[in-house]
């Protein structure tokens, strides 16, 4: 059931991404906009991704003792 659930959240994901970049074409957008669009989400979402990452090994790090 869990597993059936996650596969609809990614299919979700999926749909509204593609639907995004419908949007976004209709919109007369290049590709270098939509790509640039894509980097600027990359980079502002990293600190955070880094964080939970470093989080992450400090967890195993301190219960691998």
């Amino acid at each position: 059931m869990f597993g059936r659930n996650k596969l609809k959240e990614k299919r979700l994901d999926k749909e509204t991404e593609e639907r995004l970049l419908k949007e976004l074409r209709a919109e007369n957008l290049s590709k270098n906009d939509i790509l640039a669009i894509i980097i600027a989400t990359f980079q502002v979402l990293m600190p955070f991704i880094l964080v939970l990452i470093a989080a992450l090994f400090l967890v195993i790090f301190l219960f691998s003792r």
